[in-house]
């Protein structure tokens, strides 16, 4: 039957809660990681956004077969991986990723995936899916493996021949598939867009804007500096 009936409305009633719950835990995750990665200094709202969505990545494999107590270290540890592998991938290996997706959708992916061997309950109403155990926390590697494997199987082979057909240079496909270094460095809106002058006027107004700010108290200190002294 479709919709929300029979015991459906129990496994996405569970399916809420612990996506909920797995999130709270990612944003706290979050908060302390990006404490102990600025020495206690700042709140880096981009791990915190990071850590939250690699925890909902996480969540997605297990929501409806786990309990809503274990969703919090699921979501916990997601968001972790997440933010340890977007600074691993672009910070260490100095990868292209400027969103984060690798460490978000695909580190957090395969724990959420990892997650339903360790943490699945059978007697859960609503679900059909054995209990977490060895045997089932093999099935879900084998199933991350492969996931992974068919990806880099088919998606190399793929844009590497989208390189050459756009470039008509094998050995070099990567200019079928990127702008030049000069260009990411000026800027893909200036270059495609030409919008350069809209940028450097946002610029312009912002500093004109922060100027203002600044001079204000000036001022008003100088004016009534000058009361002061007629008087």
């Amino acid at each position: 039957s479709f919709g929300i009936t029979n015991e459906k409305w129990l496994v996405a009633t569970r399916a809420a809660v612990t996506t909920i719950n797995g999130t709270v835990a990612g944003g706290i995750a979050a908060l302390i990681y990006t404490q102990l990665r600025t020495g206690g200094k700042y709140v880096l709202p981009e791990n915190v956004a990071s850590g939250i969505l690699g925890s909902l990545v996480s969540l997605t494999p297990t929501c409806a077969c786990c309990h809503t107590r274990d969703s919090l270290a699921i979501g916990f540890v997601g968001s972790i991986i997440a933010l340890a592998s977007v600074d691993a991938i672009k910070n260490r290996l100095q990868l292209d990723d400027p969103v984060g997706a690798i460490g978000v959708h695909g580190a957090a992916g395969i724990w959420g995936i990892l997650a339903v061997g360790l943490f699945a309950d059978g007697d859960l109403p609503g679900i059909d899916v054995e209990n977490g155990g060895f045997r089932l926390f093999g099935v879900q590697l084998l199933e991350a493996v492969s996931v992974i494997g068919w990806s880099l199987g088919c998606m190399i082979p793929f844009f590497y021949l989208v390189g050459i057909a756009i470039s008509r240079d094998w050995r070099n496909p990567r200019m079928g598939l990127r702008v030049s270094p000069a260009e990411e460095i000026s800027g893909a809106d200036s270059y495609f867009h030409d919008c350069g002058d809209l940028l450097d006027m946002s610029s312009s107004r912002h500093a004109l804007s922060l100027s203002m700010d600044l001079e204000a108290p000036i001022h008003a200190a100088t004016s009534a500096a000058k009361v002061e002294a007629k008087e």
